[in-house]
């Protein structure tokens, strides 16, 4: 077993990258067992570290490093072990509470790779195929490998696919034949690959067929094939053949379309159409079966002779993923049958080390173009970006800049990185902004969580000066604080006596969230409260009106905060009831 997969108990982000690229590749169930439980540390170690150095997590928005190091972590977590998270890690994560949700952090993260914070693009492919195949896998469990054989068979074979009209033939006929849709057909496909093959050439194939279909698809240029299709008909050589038509992606379609189509054609070959049209099957059948899905010999008989390193630069660009070692040996075995055991080794040796050399130039090219691609966007973004408004007094925050001028908040936070260190005195100016405005924020926040611990611990006073206890629903409607962050910036910000801390904890563990409604079931279901003596079964409507109501609130449907809604619905006593649910529909 690699090392790779061991994932060592100090193992960083990029060594469960590296890891999860040979996960995905390989088939050894041990292996994955493996490295799912060392991964589970490793994720464990790195998000604890992490918090050490963060006030508060998860935040419902934050452009602090770290955070955002600790949002890409949780992801790759939901991503391996699935929605249930927090089981998996609350016992181990530091600062952990059973009210953390973690949706804002997957967004959060979704956002910043899209906009390439991070550069995971790979990871995320990984993740995606790793996820598809557990997926396919389970649905598919029942279905045999003769099955799934015959349907990628169907799908990758090159005949088929340079023959359109016999791969919808096959294709329907294997559809129809096992009662599946279209849909079904590929996921058969795709499974047979990877229980059978490897994700490498899944994607190969895949990218052959679809550029084969597409050339297929799209040539409308008739004249230019002309002159080659006579090359076919009249000659009888047949790695003369082979070159055209693989080269040319001839198909006995096209032949037979060319030769009806063109009247001097016609005339001329018209009478012998089924011996050419034979004639191509058999070199496309060879070119088949002597390369299985696609054929490399053209390709590594031109690195053999050729000597023009532009040239030679452009066939390894094309065919980075196809010309490795095996291909190669194939090519030299089938090939060059008059070369002896030493000479096939040597002549191996030296395509594998021109292929090596101009791989490396050819991605040292690609490095520097991309580079210089993405110095020159960041200059162009840079001229581009007027800061100048952010400094009006009709913009308050980085989001109503960001909203007026549409700009991403990304953006806004590249720009300021970037003259952080070329122009220091706007960056300071810009900051101070954001830090008066952030401060008076959380003035206002540290307002609200003092007025609603008051109430928390005193009760409300109603408009007859009557006092009630502080319910539930309560803080939801006026906070969207989880539990954790409203004590932090409450004791944070005020010197809070034994007694009252007391009774704040005592209302926070009394209210502890568990289960929450499926609105379906208690709409359909009977609920009756007991008004004064006697009782009273709860309409439908009324269950519709405060399901509504804590939705268009975005007050999570727990059962605890729904039996409260509910009550002061029945009583009418729910805030902004009429108003808000006059046009509630029925159902």
């Amino acid at each position: 077993m690699e090392d790779r997969i061991l994932l060592k108990s100090n193992g960083t982000f990029n060594d469960i990258k590296k890891a999860l690229e040979y996960i995905v590749y390989n088939k050894d169930i041990e292996a994955r067992e493996i490295f799912l439980t060392n991964c589970k540390s490793i994720i464990i170690s790195l998000v604890n570290e992490l918090l050490e150095s963060v006030k508060r997590y998860p935040t419902p928005i934050s452009y602090n490093k770290n955070v955002f190091e600790i949002d890409r972590l949780l992801f790759l977590a939901k991503s391996l072990y699935g929605d249930e998270l927090l089981p998996i890690f609350q016992k181990n994560i530091n600062l952990q509470d059973d009210e953390i949700n973690y949706s804002s952090s997957y967004e959060r993260y979704n956002e910043n790779v899209s906009r390439n914070i991070f550069y995971d693009r790979d990871l995320i492919n990984n993740l995606k195929a790793y996820n598809k195949e557990l997926s396919l896998d389970k649905k598919y469990k029942g279905i045999n490998k003769n099955t799934l054989e015959q349907a990628y068979s169907i799908f990758f074979s090159l005949t088929d696919i340079l023959d359109i009209d016999s791969y919808n033939d096959r294709k329907q006929e294997f559809i129809k034949k096992n009662n599946i849709d279209y849909n079904t057909f590929i996921d058969y496909v795709l499974l047979y690959g990877y229980r059978y093959l490897n994700l490498a050439s899944i994607q190969m194939k895949k990218r052959v067929s679809d550029t084969l279909n597409l050339m297929y698809n799209t040539y409308n240029d008739e004249l230019a094939l002309e002159n080659v299709i006579e090359k076919i008909i009249e000659s009888y050589d047949i790695n003369v053949l082979k070159e055209l038509i693989y080269t040319h992606h001839i198909s006995p379609y096209i032949v037979k379309k060319i030769i009806q189509s063109n009247n001097s054609y016609n005339r001329k070959y018209g009478k012998d159409i089924d011996s050419i049209i034979n004639k191509v099957n058999k070199v496309i059948e060879l070119l088949h079966a002597e390369k299985k899905f696609i054929h490399y010999s053209i390709t590594l008989q031109k690195l053999i002779n050729c000597n023009d390193k532009k040239e030679l630069e452009d066939i390894v660009k094309n065919n980075m993923r196809d010309l490795n070692k095996t291909n190669i040996n194939l090519f030299v075995k089938n090939y060059k049958t008059n070369l002896n055991s030493l000479e096939k080794e040597r002549l191996t040796e030296e395509l594998l080390k021109k292929i090596k050399d101009i791989k490396e130039k050819v991605k040292a090219d690609k490095d520097m173009n991309n580079t210089l691609k993405k110095e020159q966007d960041l200059k162009d973004f840079i001229e581009s970006f007027d800061i100048t408004p952010f400094f009006s007094d009709d913009i308050k925050t980085v989001d109503e800049y960001c909203n007026a001028f549409n700009i991403s908040k990304n953006s806004f936070y590249t720009y300021l990185s970037y003259i952080e260190t070329n122009n220091k005195e706007l960056y300071l100016k810009v900051k101070e902004k954001i830090r008066k405005e952030r401060s008076q924020r959380y003035s206002v926040i540290v307002n609200k969580t003092n007025t609603i611990a008051d109430e928390i611990i005193n009760g409300i006073k109603e408009d007859n000066e009557a006092t009630r206890n502080f319910e539930i629903l309560d803080y939801f409607l006026k906070t969207k604080l989880d539990f954790k962050e409203f004590m932090d910036i409450y004791t944070e910000n005020n010197n809070v006596d034994i007694e009252s801390l007391r009774k704040l904890r005592q209302f926070f563990k009394k209210n502890k969230l568990t289960n929450k409604i499926i609105p379906r079931q208690e709409l359909n279901g009977t609920t009756i409260f007991m008004i004064g003596d006697a009782p009273y079964e709860v309409s439908k409507e009324e269950k519709e009106k405060t399901i509504n109501y804590l939705n268009k609130k975005t007050i999570p449907l727990y059962t605890k905060v729904y039996k409260q809604a509910l009550k002061r619905c029945v009583n009418g006593t729910l805030f902004e009831e009429v108003k808000e649910f006059k046009n509630v529909k029925r159902g």
